[in-house]
């Protein structure tokens, strides 16, 4: 994992070592505050995940502010996403 800080106060989150067939394949997103909704948002996720999936990942972000349990709930998204 490592991240980057991006346009408009984005943070780009990088993930390696997700997909047993290549290790160096990156799976990553961009998180963002909206200042207009006071709500973290994902922008370019890559490769796309199930709307349905990041939408609960964020809810639980927004209500509870658990950064590491997002970011690991990010990385069981991509790593289901391969199977």
């Amino acid at each position: 994992l490592d991240f980057v800080k991006g346009e408009d106060q984005a943070l780009r989150f990088n993930f390696t070592m997700i997909d047993p067939d290549d290790h160096d394949r990156l799976f990553s997103f961009s998180l963002v505050h909206s200042h207009e909704t006071d709500n973290y948002v994902v922008e370019e996720c890559n490769p796309e995940l199930e709307p349905v999936v990041v939408i609960r990942l964020l809810d639980d972000l927004n209500e509870e502010i658990d950064f590491a349990a997002f970011i690991r709930g990010m990385r069981k998204a991509f790593k289901d996403s391969i199977r």
